[in-house]
């Protein structure tokens, strides 16, 4: 029998390479292969072999499998031509701070790859971005890839030139308001100025901009450098247009005559200043370092100063007729005329003349303290007159100083002296007193000042004293009047009433307790004028007590019963005012008591009888029985018949010995005993 066995299936994978390379042959399905033609290859047999060919070629594989049956398969090596070099743009230099610079716009190719060197074998991952914010060189290598065979590598070279100075020029212009030609000037510029008016503006110019200073403010330029494409930043020029300076002048409108004239200057500029100005036909030059300044200046003939030219530290202003007027005051002579001597509190009065019209005068005076400060004082454009009142005991002179005036410029000086006679003001007391019925008063007042006259009267009579202390004898109310003159003959009076205490007398007298051997209270009501009372009671030792209340209270206690007398003597210091007596009747208040009754209703000895104790409105009884127990109390206003026999609910109690004791409310009264009750 035959057996038939299936060919193996024998299969080769075909590559493509890049000339001068090289790359494996890989057999499957069969036990041993054999390859043909054997050009540009590793080996003849074997399952994997390497090929090199430098054409495209068409191998043979033959397989055979285990049990001798052989099968065959072709593999196709393609050899594809390795690229030319991509293509390179020469690249012009690149500004510094060049913005979105790509490099690889300067590359055409396939498939570009970067690298950092010649010999890199490995590809930067992206395309390289040029830092441009540092002037340098920058060298990298490039190389296309055309069906997967990659060219050879070209070098490509970046030069980052660096950003141009921005260009010398004076960033800061100050000028003047209205100045004509301006220029801002440049210094050892290399390279190409542009200008701008806007920082963000694209619109350049070549020629320096026109500068308005028709307005005082700022103005704002900006200026570029340009060397070999290369712009520099933007330089930022201020223009300040500066207001011309300016002068204004303050001079009083009158000057006095022979008085410096003095005028105010206020510069308004950038200081210092310089004024050129004319005065006596001369012409001078002041210099300031402040706005504000004053001169001191000769007056005119023509009564006015002449400014020419302000100069600040920038500016000028010329003037073709500033002219600042004024007015020369002539100044006053000064007459006084007025009395050399005047009294006590009379005027003294000025009369002021001056000999340049509308003139006025001003006046001040040696007020010494001798005088007072209230004074009265008239005034009108010719005559000064005032009211003085010498407060010392001797002539005061007074200086007037009178100063004329036109308008505010001072004249002549006078002085006046005027001798003011003394005051005189006695003094008498401010209240009229009050003394004893023909006690002496003494009226003293101070001595008489220089040139005055004293004169008392009491009740209208002249008194022949004319000292300043008299003394008088006062028997009834009397008034004292005091004339004192001064030598100018003018008489002034002060008057003084003396007056005598009147009798007092007593508004209540009460005698309380007035028992027998009690000891009894004396109240009476003293007059709150007096300040002292004096009591004698019969003939016993008096009791002096100060009179400090309405009420005065004495006790004292009364040795027998009958008539007793009590007089009050009541004193305003050593004046007798009060002088009462009183007789009072003395009783004897002892209490008797029966110590036996029968409460039997019988109508004979039913109740406890206590003579005498109705006289003690606020006494009090309490009854015990044997065993001391309290079986009645009895309360104030007591009757003669005491006791019913009754205890505190009313059962009357049963025969036997009861005890008592009595609380007449007086210190000396208390009474204890005992009570024999029989039914």
């Amino acid at each position: 029998m035959v057996t038939v066995n299936d060919l193996p299936t024998v299969s080769a994978n075909g590559v493509a390479i890049c000339a001068g390379s090289s790359k494996t042959l890989t057999a499957s399905g069969a036990t041993t292969y054999s390859w043909s033609p054997n050009t540009n290859l590793s080996a003849t047999t074997g399952a994997t072999v390497t090929a090199n060919p430098t054409d495209t070629i068409v191998y043979t594989v033959t397989g055979t499998d285990a049990k001798g049956c052989v099968a065959t398969a072709t593999a196709t090596v393609i050899v594809n031509a390795v690229p030319a070099t991509p293509t390179v743009t020469p690249l012009d230099s690149i500004c510094q701070f060049h913005q979105n610079y790509v490099i690889a716009n300067n590359v055409s190719g396939d498939a570009i790859k970067w690298y950092e060197t010649a010999n890199d074998m490995m590809p930067l991952p992206t395309t390289p971005q040029l830092n441009t914010s540092i002037a340098q060189t920058n060298t990298y290598y490039v190389s296309q890839t055309v069906n997967n065979c990659e060219s050879n590598k070209i070098q490509i070279t970046t030069v980052v030139k660096p950003q141009p100075q921005k260009p010398t020029l004076d960033p800061l212009l100050n000028i003047c308001q209205n100045q004509q030609n301006i220029t801002i000037n440049t210094h050892n510029n290399v390279g190409t100025i542009q200008w701008f008016t806007n920082p963000l503006d694209n619109t350049v110019s070549q020629t320096q901009p026109i500068i308005n200073t028709s307005s005082v403010g700022s103005q704002y330029f900006w200026a570029s450098n340009t060397i070999a494409h290369c712009e520099s930043e933007k330089l930022k020029i201020t223009i300040n247009t500066l207001p011309n300076p300016t002068v204004a002048a303050t001079s009083p409108d009158v000057i006095c005559f022979g008085d410096t004239l003095q005028v105010k200057l206020n510069f308004q500029g950038m200081p210092s200043f310089t004024l050129v100005y004319e005065n006596q036909g001369i012409r001078k030059t002041l210099n300031s370092k402040t706005e504000d300044h004053t001169i001191s200046l000769v007056p005119n003939n023509d009564g006015n100063v002449k400014f020419i030219a302000v100069t600040d530290s920038f500016c000028t202003t010329s003037y073709l007729n500033f002219i600042q007027s004024y007015l020369v005051n002539q100044l006053p002579k000064v007459t006084v005329q007025a009395k050399d001597t005047i009294c006590n509190n009379q005027s003294a009065a000025l009369t002021v003349q001056m000999d340049v019209a509308n003139a006025n005068f001003q006046w001040t005076n040696d007020n010494k303290p001798a005088f007072t400060k209230a004074q009265t004082v008239y005034i009108d454009n010719t005559q000064l007159s005032q009211q003085i009142n010498n407060l010392s005991k001797v002539p005061q002179n007074i200086t007037y100083t009178i100063k004329g005036y036109h308008g505010n410029c001072l004249g002549e000086t006078v002085s006046k002296s005027i001798v003011i006679m003394p005051s005189y003001e006695p003094s008498l007391p401010t209240e009229d007193p009050t003394v004893c019925k023909g006690e002496e008063y003494t009226l003293e007042i101070p001595t008489p000042n220089v040139g005055y006259q004293i004169k008392w009267l009491k009740n209208d009579t002249l008194l022949q004293s004319t000292a300043s202390t008299i003394t008088e004898k006062i028997s009834k109310n009397s008034a004292f009047t005091l004339q004192f003159t001064d030598y100018c003959g003018s008489t002034e009076e002060r008057s003084l009433n003396v007056y005598i205490h009147e009798k007092q007398s007593l508004s209540k007298f009460q005698l309380i307790d007035s028992c027998l051997h009690f000891n009894s209270t004396i109240k009476a009501s003293i007059p709150n004028y007096l300040n002292k009372t004096v009591w004698q009671i019969n003939n016993d030792p008096a009791i002096e007590k100060p009179n400090s209340a309405s009420e005065t209270t004495v006790n004292y206690t009364f040795p027998a019963i009958g008539k007793n007398s009590i007089n009050v003597k009541g004193y305003l210091n050593s004046c007798l005012l009060l002088d009462s007596t009183m007789v009072v009747d003395i009783i004897n208040c002892d209490i008797a008591t029966k110590n036996t009754f029968t409460p039997n209703d019988d109508g004979q000895n039913d109740l406890w009888e206590i003579k005498g104790i109705e006289k003690y409105t606020n006494a009090s009884i309490e009854i015990f029985d044997r065993w001391g127990r309290k079986i009645k109390v009895i309360h104030k206003n007591i009757p003669l018949q005491a006791w019913d026999g009754k205890n505190e609910d009313g059962t009357t109690v049963e025969s036997g010995t009861y005890y008592y004791l009595i609380n007449c409310a007086h210190p000396s009264v208390h009474i204890k005993g005992y009570i024999n009750v029989f039914k």
